[in-house]
């Protein structure tokens, strides 16, 4: 069916001012461009879904990668431990040194160390801490925390005790109880519940382990 609409109901439409305008599409241009729209506008949708999804599934893909990288710097730690009659030295991720005496045992995160300076220490350790950021040592029974200095500290069984060789050492232990020492000092905490600061007149003795 090509037949033109001639009549002058269909070719000519009259306006409520006079004028009038034509219109020479046939009938079968009309049902083309008709099933044409039917057609694809259905497409045109499925696409614009699948370009939504497709975004918004590397948006997540994105937000699962930085998810994992976080739980990975968070969790991964590294552990150094030395047996009985053995010891050793760390270097740290800044350059800090820490010397393991025997059946001792040192926790770090090397990942996230530019963020935090923390290690923990079960035993006992000396420490020489390169200057920056705060640096942290934890144990069971109290935390010490430097900026730059070196510095010994025991934690065994139910004793904690800090010698100061260099620079200031703030150590925590105890029910908020909190104490800064300097060279040639010491501050212990024992079975008593109190943090106790005194001369390191003992600091050979203490730190004999070391030679």
């Amino acid at each position: 069916m090509n037949t033109k609409v001639k009549n002058s109901n269909s070719s000519k439409r009259h306006f409520l001012g006079g004028g009038t305008f034509s219109w020479s599409r046939t009938l079968d241009d009309v049902w083309r461009e008709v099933e044409h729209r039917i057609d694809h506008a259905p497409r045109k949708r499925l696409h614009q879904i699948l370009r939504m999804s497709g975004f918004r599934y590397a948006a997540a893909a994105v937000v699962l990668l930085l998810l994992g990288s976080t739980l990975t710097i968070q969790l991964y730690t590294k552990t150094i431990a030395t047996q009985w009659g053995e010891q050793l030295t760390v270097s740290l991720p800044d350059a800090s040194t820490v010397k393991l005496n025997a059946q001792s045992e040192l926790k770090y995160k090397p990942l996230a160390w530019m963020f935090k300076r923390e290690v923990k220490l079960k035993g006992e350790a000396f420490f020489e801490v390169t200057h920056g950021k705060r640096f942290s040592v934890t144990s069971a029974l109290g935390q010490t925390r430097v900026l730059g200095t070196s510095f010994n500290i025991f934690a065994r069984d139910n004793l904690y005790k800090v010698v100061c060789v260099t620079g200031k050492v703030e150590v925590k232990a105890g029910k908020n109880q909190r104490v800064v020492i300097e060279p040639n000092s010491q501050a212990s905490f024992g079975s008593d519940g109190t943090l106790q600061v005194a001369p390191a007149t003992d600091a050979l003795v203490n730190l004999g382990w070391l030679h």
